[in-house]
């Protein structure tokens, strides 16, 4: 989750996890599991967001794969993003 904070929502400047983007993390044996929710499934960083998690997390020291998949039984909501960063956006 640490890894993941680092990740900033590339149109809105706060982390993925800050959003509410990353919805569960699966570790096992090395091979990492993250689904994630977008605030709409067409968002057009979507693609971006994906690779960056990527990225990031085959980056970790021991991971020897990394499977990001979008969250389609969870959607995104306001709620799910931190109350601090809903009052810095006006929500």
């Amino acid at each position: 989750m640490k890894k993941l904070s680092e990740i900033k929502d590339p149109e809105l400047g706060f982390s993925i996890v800050d959003l509410g983007y990353v919805n569960d993390v699966k570790i096992r044996k090395g091979n990492v599991i993250i689904k994630i929710v977008l605030t709409t499934p067409l968002c057009p960083y979507g693609g971006l967001i994906f690779e960056m998690v990527e990225k990031a997390v085959k980056n970790i020291n021991g991971v020897k794969s990394v499977k990001v998949e979008y969250d389609w039984d969870n959607p995104w909501s306001i709620e799910k993003v931190k109350p601090e960063i809903r009052k810095r956006l006006g929500l």
